[in-house]
C-alpha cells in the first residue's frame, strides 16, 4: 500500500494494488499437466516449425525410433521417414493449405529397422490465425501390419493348400470312377 501526498504533507488517498495470483497458479498448473501428459503419453509427439525443422519430440519418440532429442531437434523432419518426394510435397503441401494430414509412415529407426507409424499432422496456428508450427502425433503399428501380412500369407497358404488338395482329391475320384 502507498500513501500519496501533497506538497504540504497532508495525505491525499491511500492506492493499493493486489495482485490475484489463484487464476495464473490455476494456468500453471493447466501447462503443467498439459506438458505431462505429452511427456507420459502413449503417442511419438514431433512438434516442427512451418519449414519442417524439429523443434521438440517427446521420450514415447526416442523409444520408438531410438534417437534421443539431442540427434532429432534441428533436424528436418522428413530425414526420417523413407517417402518419395511427390509424397513429401503433397504432405507440404496439405499442411501448407492449413488442412491435417493422415496417413501411415514407412521410416527408418536409428539401428536401421524399418517401423511403420500410423500418424496425424496437424497446423498449430498463432491467435492470429498463423501457421507458426505442426504437430505430430502418431502410433507404432509395426507389429500389427506384420500380424496382418503373417494372417495374409497363412490364409493365401490354406487356400493354395485347399484348392491343390480339392483338385487332387477330384482326379483320383474321376480316375477311379
Amino acid at each position: 500500500m502507498t500513501e500519496k501526498k501533497k506538497t504540504g504533507g497532508k495525505s491525499t488517498g491511500r492506492a493499493s494494488v493486489v495482485n490475484d495470483h489463484r487464476d495464473s497458479a490455476q494456468t500453471l498448473g493447466r501447462l503443467g499437466v498439459l506438458a505431462r501428459s505429452v511427456e507420459q503419453g502413449p503417442g511419438v509427439v514431433v512438434i516442427t516449425d512451418t519449414a519442417g525443422k524439429i523443434e521438440y519430440v517427446n521420450p514415447k519418440f526416442t523409444a520408438v525410433t531410438g534417437y534421443p532429442p539431442e540427434e532429432a531437434i534441428g533436424k528436418h523432419a522428413s530425414g526420417f521417414d523413407e517417402r518419395s518426394s511427390e509424397d513429401h510435397q503433397e504432405l507440404g503441401e496439405t499442411l501448407a493449405s492449413g488442412r491435417d494430414w493422415r496417413g501411415e509412415l514407412r521410416n527408418k529407426r536409428k539401428n536401421g529397422e524399418v517401423y511403420w507409424l500410423s500418424a496425424s499432422i496437424t497446423p498449430i496456428r498463432s491467435s492470429n490465425g498463423i501457421i507458426t508450427h505442426y504437430l505430430g502425433v502418431g502410433e507404432d503399428i509395426t507389429e500389427r501390419k506384420r500380424r496382418r501380412r503373417r494372417s495374409g500369407s497363412q490364409k493365401k497358404s490354406t487356400a493354395t493348400w485347399w484348392r491343390t488338395s480339392t483338385t487332387s482329391s477330384m482326379r483320383s475320384t474321376r480316375a477311379g470312377a
